[in-house]
């Protein structure tokens, strides 16, 4: 029968369309729903003498000193009942306050960009608690446990508006009052204000390396240089084919050549095959090109095809190595340029050159790159981690000519210029922009020499958020790291470099955290060439320098050293600190600074030189001994024993400054540090405990009603509260909420975009869980029952319930899914049920854009290397669907839900933006288990929207087949229990 015949054919109303029995049970298991409320409770000291055995939000009281809120009693109930039975009677010398003060206006000041403390006016010993009534209207407040608030100003650095919100103070007496807080909005000092930590990083695993997930539209190409590799005569031969017809085009039809190691191609048939299958002219795809380690592989062409585009950026495409010995060697450069390249990764690669000049969603990790280094233009969202740019010279003078002339040939380990969202972290950069051997008065007979022009690290001022964590910079020919936009940098070692680090002003605010300067590089030529001994030159603008070291521009051990390194360039220039606490010390001829408490003999051992000794066993060992060690441990990767962290932590004992780690579980309150950007997981001065979420097991977040970034990490936690109007946003890492989510009655908003990823264990909440996702993955391993909105779009990923998950869209809950890209549904591997429940009110949308609807359905998520689930889904509830968007020439069919087992019926459907001569159906197929929409070519129909149902929708027994008996079972059980205090 054709599509147009089936939509005139006579059928139902819109309504249920299984059977009575089936809808009946379905009101059952609707009318099963327990709503368990709380207790009241008498508010919480900030302070308990015993939490013993107490519960979660009792430890979460003490740990951050937040007051529960008092319960509101009924309406009825006299408010002089409310204060005698939720407050401590005062003395009579305090009378007890039964009524509102007059509202207070108060006008406050701020700076677009940054982070405002406010105190609220009055006596602070008076004050018993405060909570926010309505939100800044840009930007985010919230209260902090010491009863200050935090305007939070960080996000929209340029948006100068005025604002306003409202906040409630309760009194100690039992008197409250409302504040009307009106604040004038004055321009920040830099226009990009602080850096958002929005990275392209996917989760890592517990050796540290990045795990890549590919999709559903996958292909793995294995290229070898060994003798083994199948060649294009041998793959003929093998067919009975003429060896021309062995092309990257008859390999793609035949999956089993380069499929497996043992099938691996040469390397010029293998190139062919990977770009007759990546780039613009093929679909996103999460295709992976693999290189035999052991070999070295040349003239390879691009590599990252012209306009590869990854599938997702959660299933990426992605280069790498496979097999045993050192990772392969491509000489040449890997060029990423032209037309844009999107969702690229490049892992265990040994490359002489890189250079991208247009592209989004970059990734390397455990790269190295020699000889021209790495350049990198043009980018939205670059990361490298866990690599080596080490020995990056020029072999010959640019220009030719007797002498090297230094501008001319300038070159550093890595250039950076125009990126939006650059992560460094974990690397090390050493011994660029010079060579061994050579001449002071600069001729070209000999090896390059060092110039001001040269650096380990270049990072142009027209980047962006940039931030640098835990890598080493050893002997850079002039900067260890120029970081010119500013950004954060973090716990860096700056070793033997003729200068250390600079970062100027007109970009991003810098937040410099926890580095270590030690030892000068003092590489000198014949005539004048820039700082031989610079440390670290603050050029920005209310920069916060905090808990860093300077010290030992020569080794105080080795007279010789100290009589060579006679000239003394500033230890830091230092023009409009925000805060400043730097140690300085024995740099030269330049004073101390912040070190009177502390031993000098202790400072003069606590030197570079001492910490090689110690680490290699050898009390001569030299800079260059420790830069041998370090290229050596984990194939020149610092996932060893030794990194940044080991080095600084050495001069941070030495120099007296906290070196402890937590050794037990806490609950981390976010608490926005005003001297940096108050919105960032990963900042440790945000939270309370000064270290990041999961550095324990067992670790529980309060949010503390506070706007937070989540962005770069992999982090598992227990129990996880939003508070009053609290917002997590993820883009990137992956977060693992194991124990209760907790949301407030004021609603809790979770964004995900890009790769950000939030798995969690069920949610019980009857409080409101929005939950909006334009990219990302959502994930639901246990059962998810509360209260929900929840707004899928573009190809963001929506795992409603993984292998033993059920997923309950209650009364009053919505789930709207946009698009065609969207993948919605279950995934799953080891063959458990996963469920979705609709039930009675809850709403279910499907909006269209131009190539179609999404689904609810199985998919390959790549989070399990293989898919294997039992789905199902009991129908219920609201269904609307929204065509406006759609072609309004051309008909179509498309699934909306396909499970192994469907069923239940809509207690309503509505179908909008449908032409006026054109006709829907919505078919229910219990035989196929699955939902479809059939829409009529224009011309073919009148504007009916009608709906049936083919097959029995009773279940029929599978009384051998033990799996999907469960799976019945658990389409029948009740929803799960919800309540308004699940911690």
């Amino acid at each position: 029968m054709l599509l147009r015949d089936l939509l005139v054919t006579p059928l139902g109303s819109i309504g249920p369309t299984g059977s009575s029995s089936r809808v009946e049970a379905a009101d059952e298991a609707q009318n099963s729903l327990q709503i368990v409320t709380s207790t009241p409770t008498k508010a919480k000291p900030s302070i308990m003498s015993d939490i013993q055995g107490a519960s979660f939000l009792d430890k979460a009281y003490q740990q951050t000193g937040y007051t529960s809120p008092v319960d509101i009693p009924p309406a009825e109930e006299p408010i002089e009942e409310l204060v005698v039975s939720h407050v401590d009677i005062p003395s009579p010398r305090e009378p007890i306050v039964s009524i509102p003060m007059s509202l207070h206006a108060d006008t406050l000041a701020a700076e677009a960009g940054r982070v405002t403390t406010i105190q609220p006016k009055g006596n602070s010993d008076e004050i018993a608690s405060i909570r926010i009534l309505s939100q800044s209207s840009h930007g985010h407040v919230s209260v902090n446990p010491d009863n200050s608030l935090s305007l939070i100003l960080s996000e929209e650095p340029k948006n100068q508006a005025d604002t306003e919100f409202r906040y409630e103070i309760t009194y100690k007496n039992g008197g409250f009052q409302e504040v009307q807080a009106k604040v004038d909005v004055i321009a920040g000092q830099e226009p990009e204000g602080w850096g958002q930590g929005d990275f392209y990083m996917l989760e890592t695993g517990s050796d540290g390396r990045v795990v890549v997930e590919h999709g559903e539209n996958h292909r793995k190409v294995y290229v070898t240089e060994g003798a083994h590799g199948l060649t294009r005569a041998e793959i003929a031969k093998a067919e009975g084919i003429p060896v021309s017809q062995v092309t990257g085009n008859w390999l793609k039809d035949h999956l089993q050549y380069g499929a497996t190691p043992d099938k691996a191609l040469d390397t010029e048939l293998g190139m062919e095959l990977w770009y007759a299958t990546t780039g613009h002219h093929v679909a996103p795809n999460s295709n992976w090109l693999l290189f035999e380690r052991g070999y070295e592989y040349e003239d390879l062409g691009r590599i990252v095809s012209r306009g590869a585009t990854g599938e997702s950026a959660l299933n990426p495409m992605y280069v790498g190595a496979y097999g045993e010995g050192d990772d392969p060697l491509i000489k040449g450069t890997i060029h990423i340029f032209q037309d844009q390249v999107k969702h690229i990764v490049i892992q265990d690669i040994n490359t002489t050159h890189i250079r991208g000049l247009l592209g989004k969603n970059l990734l390397f990790d455990h790269i190295g790159v020699t000889l021209d280094g790495l350049v990198m233009e043009n980018v939205q969202n670059f990361t490298m981690v866990n690599s080596d740019i080490i020995d990056v010279a020029r072999l010959s003078s640019v220009h030719g000519g007797e002498t090297w002339e230094p501008f001319g040939n300038r070159i550093s380990g890595a250039y950076l210029s125009n990126i939006d969202g650059t992560l460094l972290e974990g690397n090390l950069f050493d011994h660029s922009g010079w060579a061994e051997g050579f001449d002071p008065n600069l001729s070209t007979s000999s090896p390059m020499p060092p110039s001001k022009f040269s650096h380990n690290l270049y990072v142009q001022n027209d980047n962006m958020d940039v931030t640098v964590r835990d890598n080493i910079f050893m002997r850079g020919s002039s900067f260890g790291a120029q970081v010119r936009p500013g950004g954060v940098i973090e716990n860096n070692a700056f070793i033997d470099n003729n200068a250390a680090l600079n970062f100027f002003s007109g970009m991003n605010y810098t937040l410099l955290l926890d580095n270590v300067v030690t030892s000068a590089g003092y590489q000198k030529i014949a005539k004048p060439d820039g700082a031989l001994s610079m440390g670290i030159g603050n050029y920005g603008k209310q920069t916060s320098l905090i808990d860093n070291i300077i010290a030992h521009l020569a080794n105080p051990n080795d007279p010789a050293e100290q009589a060579v390194k006679t000239v003394t360039h500033p230890p830091l220039s230092n023009e409009t600190a925000h805060v400043n606490d730097t140690i300085i010390h024995n740099w030269g001829k330049k004073p101390s600074l912040n070190t009177e408490a502390l031993s000098a003999s202790v400072l003069d051992q606590t030197t570079i030189q001492n910490f090689a000794a110690q680490l290699l066993g050898k009390k001569t060992a030299t800079i260059g001994d420790l830069a041998n060690h370090l290229r050596a441990q984990a194939d020149g990767r610092l996932g060893g024993a030794v990194d940044a962290d080991v080095i600084n932590a050495f001069f941070r004992k030495g120099f007296d400054l906290d070196t402890t780690l937590r050794a037990e579980a806490e609950v981390l309150r976010f608490m926005p540090d005003e001297r940096a950007d108050g919105i960032r997981w990963d900042n440790r001065l945000n939270w309370s405990t000064e270290d990041l979420p999961g550095t324990q097991d067992g670790d529980s977040i309060d949010l503390g009603g506070n706007r937070v970034l989540f962005g770069a990490e992999t982090a598992t936690i227990d129990d996880f509260i939003f508070g009053d109007f609290g917002q997590l946003k993820a883009t990137s890492g992956r977060l693992d909420i194991k124990g209760e989510i907790s949301t407030a009655g004021t609603g809790n908003l979770l964004q995900i975009d890009n790769a950000g990823q939030i798995w969690l264990d069920g949610y019980r909440d009857s409080d409101l869980f929005q939950i909006e996702m334009a990219g990302g993955r959502f994930t639901n391993t246990g059962a998810f029952t509360g209260n929900a909105e929840i707004d899928v779009i573009q190809d963001a990923q929506l795992l409603l319930a993984t292998a033993g998950g059920r997923f309950d869209l209650a009364g009053g809950s919505s789930l709207t899914i946009s698009g065609g890209k969207t993948k919605v549904g279950f995934d799953g591997g080891d063959g458990k049920i996963a469920t979705l429940h609709l039930h009675d009110d809850a709403a279910l949308a499907f909006v269209a854009d131009a190539a179609g609807l999404g689904k609810i359905s199985e998919f390959h998520s790549g989070a399990f290397e293989v898919s294997n689930v039992t789905s199902g889904v009991r129908l219920g509830g609201d269904l609307t669907i929204d065509l406006s968007a759609l072609d309004a020439k051309t008909g179509g069919a498309w699934t909306l839900v396909k499970a192994d087992q469907v069923i239940g019926s809509f207690d309503s459907i509505a179908v909008t933006g449908l032409g006026s001569n054109q006709d829907a159906l919505i078919q229910i197929d219990y035989a196929e288990d699955e939902v479809v929409l059939l829409v009529s070519d224009t011309g073919t129909g009148s504007g009916q929207i009608n709906s049936s149902s083919n097959g029995e929708a009773d279940f029929i027994g599978h009384s051998q087949n033990a799996t999907l008996n469960a799976l019945w079972e658990n389409l029948q059980a009740a929803m799960p229990q919800v309540t308004d205090d699940p911690l």
